[in-house]
C-alpha cells in the first residue's frame, strides 16, 4: 500500500492549480472564458512516483475552460522522485485529494507519474 500523504501534501496539491497560473506572460483580458492559457514558466505541485509531494519547474502547462466553468488544467513536469520502478497513477479515489484549478478545487484529477519521473497532472473541473 502507498504511503499515507500528509495534509501538507493535500495543500500543495490544491495549490497547483494556482501555482503553474502565476507566470502567464500573455494571458488574455479575460482568461476565463480564452479557450486556452499556455504557460512555460513557474512551478506546479505534483505527487511523485513515491507518494509524496513534489513542487517542480513545468515543462508545459495548460488552462482550458469552454466559458460555461468546464476546463481542465494539464501541468507536466520532468524530474519527480520514483524509486518504485514502475509507472504510478494516483487520483481522488486513492488519495483522498483535491486538485485545485483557477475554477476551484476538483475531486475529477489523474496524477501519472513515470518509472523515469515524467509527471502529467489533469484536473477536470466540473
Amino acid at each position: 500500500m502507498r504511503s499515507k500523504l500528509t495534509v501538507a501534501g493535500l495543500s500543495l496539491l490544491v495549490a497547483a492549480g494556482i501555482v503553474v497560473a502565476l507566470t502567464p506572460t500573455a494571458a488574455p483580458a479575460d482568461a476565463t472564458v480564452a479557450p486556452a492559457l499556455v504557460i512555460h514558466e513557474g512551478g506546479c505541485g505534483v505527487l511523485n512516483g513515491d507518494g509524496g509531494v513534489t513542487f517542480a519547474s513545468i515543462r508545459n502547462a495548460v488552462i482550458t475552460n469552454n466559458g460555461k466553468g468546464t476546463g481542465k488544467l494539464t501541468c507536466k513536469v520532468k524530474g519527480a522522485p520514483n524509486s518504485t520502478g514502475t509507472a504510478q497513477i494516483f487520483n481522488f479515489d486513492n488519495t483522498g485529494l483535491l486538485c485545485g484549478t483557477p475554477s476551484g478545487a476538483t475531486a475529477r484529477w489523474t496524477n501519472v507519474v513515470s518509472a523515469s519521473g515524467n509527471v502529467t497532472l489533469s484536473c477536470h473541473t466540473p
